[in-house]
C-alpha cells in the first residue's frame, strides 16, 4: 500500500477499469474499490427500480483510515470513498446486491 496521501492516477482518474459482485464477505482488496448496492427487491427482470428508502450505513475501512466505521452508502450510485475492507456482516447479503468498482 502507498504511502498516506498518495492518490493513484487510477484513483484520480474516477474511471471504473474492473468490477464484480461480492458475494461474500468480510471482501478486502489491497486495491481502493467503490461500491454500488441494489435493493434485491427493487430488482426485476433485470431493471432496477427506484429503493423506497435512499441508503444505509455501512462499516468499511478506507484507503487512510487506520479501522473501519460506518460510511453513509446511497443506493443504486457509486461510492465515492476508496474503501479496502468491508467486514463480515456489514452488509445483509440476502437483501442487496453489492458491486465492487475499481480503477485498476
Amino acid at each position: 500500500m502507498a504511502e498516506k496521501g498518495f492518490v493513484s492516477k487510477e484513483s484520480e482518474s474516477g474511471r471504473i477499469n474492473a468490477h464484480n459482485e461480492i458475494i461474500e464477505l468480510p471482501f478486502t482488496s489491497n486495491i481502493p474499490y467503490s461500491i454500488m448496492i441494489i435493493p434485491k427487491a427493487n430488482i426485476a427482470d433485470g431493471v432496477i427500480s427506484t429503493p423506497d428508502n435512499v441508503g444505509i450505513l455501512v462499516n468499511v475501512k478506507t484507503y487512510q483510515s487506520d479501522a473501519a466505521s460506518d460510511l453513509p452508502v446511497m443506493f443504486n450510485a457509486w461510492t465515492e470513498a476508496n474503501i479496502v475492507e468491508i467486514p463480515a456482516g456489514a452488509i445483509d447479503l440476502v437483501s442487496y446486491r453489492v458491486f465492487r468498482g475499481s480503477g485498476l
